[in-house]
């Protein structure tokens, strides 16, 4: 198995830039001052796209582009997940004029993300992490016991 990198210096400083696009003063460029200052408008989003009984996963689209794919191992999981992986959607969307990828079906985006390049890793806690991709798409997986517990996949060009 691969080792995996980050650039966490990369991912703070994506972060204070994406506080600065908001005009929302964090002294620590944290997303949570930004999450706060919209928090009424998350908060309309979560009652209307709140999870559904039953629901495992999503699609996310921003007009007719795809933005990303969600899927938990249980209905349980997808609830308590979604309203977090939504707001991030949703703050995406208010920085976004207008939505970027590839217009998709949803069966022939899962089509592709099933087909994608898999390299694994080990988990951080437990399980193995998948890193998906392709020329058009990018995601990542985790996997437990033999079974998976999230999967998320987004355009190449929003990773």
């Amino acid at each position: 198995m691969k080792t995996r990198t980050a650039n966490q210096g990369a991912i703070w400083d994506d972060l204070a830039e994406r506080a600065l696009s908001f005009r929302v003063a964090s002294p620590t460029g944290a997303m949570s001052d930004v999450f706060e200052a919209h928090k009424s408008v998350l908060a309309e989003y979560q009652l209307e796209l709140g999870a559904r009984p039953g629901q495992v996963g999503a699609v996310v689209y921003g007009g007719d582009s795809w933005w990303g794919v969600e899927l938990l191992a249980s209905p349980r999981l997808f609830a308590k997940a979604w309203p977090r992986l939504l707001s991030g959607y949703v703050m995406d969307s208010l920085m976004t004029a207008k939505p970027s990828g590839q217009a998709r079906t949803v069966g022939g985006l899962l089509g592709q993300i099933l087909s994608m390049r898999i390299e694994r890793f080990p988990g951080v806690g437990l399980g193995e992490e998948l890193r998906l991709r392709d020329n058009e798409t990018v995601g990542a997986a985790l996997v437990a016991d033999g079974i998976l517990a999230h999967l998320m996949a987004f355009p190449a060009g929003n990773s």
